[in-house]
């Protein structure tokens, strides 16, 4: 895993855990969009990442390979450059990181 991607996971999970930030979000619905079966490295980061949603939150958030449609909460894990199954919204909100 690189650092870019280490850094993401990280604060991502800064993110979910600050109580003022998590208080304002509704995750009870949202899901984990994991396109890609092969990486295990991303397989891992998602396997922690659900695991401390669960135990700080009591949510076990579904894990999805496929990009669903309907405005659903999605946390997409990926990849920049492998971003071809991701959905055009989630491409376009990364293009616009800094």
């Amino acid at each position: 895993m690189n650092p870019k991607q280490i850094t993401i996971i990280l604060f991502s999970s800064l993110f979910l855990s600050y109580s003022g930030f998590g208080q304002k979000l509704e995750f009870s619905d949202a899901c984990v969009f994991l396109p890609e079966k092969k990486n295990v490295q991303l397989q891992k980061a998602v396997q922690i990442l659900r695991e401390e949603i669960n135990e700080r939150t009591n949510l076990f958030l579904p894990l999805l390979d496929k990009a669903i449609s309907g405005g659903k909460q999605i946390i997409a894990v990926g990849v920049e450059g492998r971003m071809d199954k991701f959905p055009e919204s989630c491409k376009t909100a990364v293009m616009k990181l800094p």
